[in-house]
């Protein structure tokens, strides 16, 4: 590793780590949903989030609501049925993320 690729590294961590940032690379979960209104989407995230491994059960989930450690898009939760748009960044805690691409059940 070269010294260009260690503060490329340490600009990322403190981006992420240190300034509560977005990182660039978040692993993605494609699903179907009902459109609402407009480009907003009804999904219970509670699936996405078990199998992509960001929670252990539903438990763990209602209590990190409840705890308000889960945002969507920087925006607190408190169900787990949301309307977002596809693209949406969902973050548990402070180092966990994933973004959902969601395709319209009409189309």
């Amino acid at each position: 590793h070269n010294a260009e690729a260690a503060k490329d590294a340490q600009r990322a961590f403190e981006s992420v780590f240190q300034k509560r940032g977005i990182p660039e690379e978040i692993e993605e979960y494609t699903t179907i949903a009902n459109r609402v209104d407009g480009g907003l989407y009804s999904m219970d995230i509670s699936i996405a989030l078990i199998e992509k491994g960001l929670v252990k059960s539903r438990g763990e989930l209602k209590r990190l609501i409840a705890q308000q450690a889960i945002e969507v898009n920087g925006d607190k939760i408190d169900s787990t049925t949301v309307n977002i748009p596809s693209g949406s960044v969902v973050q548990v805690g402070k180092r966990r993320f994933l973004k959902i691409l969601i395709s319209d059940t009409n189309a």
